[in-house]
């Protein structure tokens, strides 16, 4: 069974040499690698093919999540990225990462059929941009549930009192319309 429609992403370090008497660096990396066409959940066709705007916009994505603006793309001469259909991310001007679509050369050792995106974005970039720390919730213990409610009433009954009522106790409800 084989996947032709794969969108990854991995976090870890990278070993890059320091030349010789030297220890290597170790920076931290986001990878990421997209080939194939998007799937749509309504769907069982394959539908557009996957393309660097879909990479970008992943990377783009990942800076947004973190509160950093959008990243600047520069034109990229990487060696394992294709000219022309390849980028140098910058953020606040300093050099974070490439991202393109892979080159043939090395496609075809994989025997990739469709083209193959890639990503690496030096994550201490990305982190130092950071305008301030990045507070996660946990996810709640039981799924979120919306349900229409009908009350029957005296004719007396006011209205304000059930609009109180139903936006009292915020532990029981995230909001409420009446």
């Amino acid at each position: 069974f084989q996947r032709r429609n794969l969108k990854l992403f991995e976090i870890g370090k990278s070993f890059i040499g320091g030349g010789e008497g030297q220890l290597p660096s170790e920076p931290r990396l986001l990878t990421i690698a997209l080939t194939g066409a998007e799937v749509a959940s309504s769907t069982v066709a394959d539908g557009r093919g996957l393309d660097l705007f879909d990479a970008k916009a992943a990377i783009e994505s990942v800076a947004a999540t973190l509160g950093i603006v959008t990243p600047e793309f520069r034109l990229s001469n990487a060696k394992h990225l294709t000219i022309g259909r390849s980028a140098d991310i910058y953020v606040d001007g300093v050099f974070a990462g490439t991202v393109g679509r892979l080159k043939d050369e090395i496609a075809s050792n994989y025997k990739f059929k469709r083209d193959v995106f890639v990503g690496e974005i030096l994550l201490d970039v990305l982190l130092a941009a950071t305008p301030e720390a990045v507070v996660y919730k946990p996810l709640p213990r039981f799924p979120g549930v919306s349900r229409d409610v009908t009350f029957g009433v005296d004719r007396n009954f006011e209205y304000s009192s059930l609009a109180n009522a139903a936006t009292t106790d915020d532990s029981l409800f995230d909001g409420s319309k009446l």
